[in-house]
């Protein structure tokens, strides 16, 4: 009777540090993986962006922006099915491409997810962005072709931005960085959205608007991007 209950105890007290260590190991595993530590970008610092969270700010665009383009990426693989998300993103922000220009496209997104990179961006004043009531300067972004890296602007890390906008920004100076749209030699530069020629929200793309116009704007990029991660478009033109 003695040894029983012996055996019982034990059994009680295996059974507890059993517990004990199942507890830890699950608090363990509830905690996740550790968190990466923030990125310390070129010059942005609150004495430039006059903002002291700007580089977990830029991080945080630049790591949506990356599932933005991934999204569109993996969406652009296959033809789309008539009616689906992806085929009213295509009709709104490429004017219904072709196949072909489909996979040109695609092609691109590659291109300008190679430019989200910690090392390609700088923070600056106004002696580089231009003024607040240019579209570059309340975007955030300008480019420097003179040191190949784009130019993160004060407006960038306005709290009227959220982080869909600033992602949004990233691309559409992503997509300036791999030429399309590049403004060299007095090219315009590409009708932004909200614009007569690239309406916002639900609105089908006007008649004179072409897919070849799309092609060539960063602003399409970015939008169509985000409307696939999102699975609804931007109803705001961000800048």
């Amino acid at each position: 009777m003695q040894q029983s209950g012996t055996w019982l105890a034990l059994s009680i007290v295996a059974a507890a540090a059993l517990l004990l260590v199942t507890d830890v190991q699950v608090m363990s595993y509830a905690q996740g993986p550790a968190v990466p530590a923030v990125p310390t970008y070129r010059d942005c610092t609150p004495g430039i962006t006059l903002d002291p969270n700007a580089n977990l700010k830029l991080e945080n665009a630049r790591q949506r922006a990356i599932k933005y383009i991934d999204a569109a990426i993996n969406a652009l693989s296959t033809p789309p099915f008539v009616g689906s998300t992806v085929d009213i993103a295509l009709d709104r922000h490429f004017v219904t491409p072709t196949d072909a220009e489909r996979a040109t496209i695609n092609d691109h997104y590659g291109d300008i997810r190679n430019t989200l990179r910690v090392g390609n961006y700088i923070c600056n004043t106004s002696n580089i962005c231009p003024s607040v009531d240019t579209q570059g300067a309340w975007a955030g972004i300008t480019r420097d072709w003179n040191d190949d890296l784009i130019h993160i602007c004060r407006a960038f890390f306005d709290s009227k931005l959220d982080i869909n906008c600033r992602a949004i920004i990233l691309i559409h100076e992503g997509s300036h960085d791999e030429g399309i749209n590049t403004l060299l030699a007095g090219e315009m530069h590409a009708p932004n959205r909200g614009s007569a020629d690239y309406p916002p929200g639900n609105r089908a793309p006007p008649a004179n608007v072409t897919t070849a116009d799309r092609m060539d704007n960063p602003d399409a990029y970015a939008f169509f991007a985000a409307h696939i991660w999102r699975n609804t478009d931007t109803g705001r033109s961000c800048f």
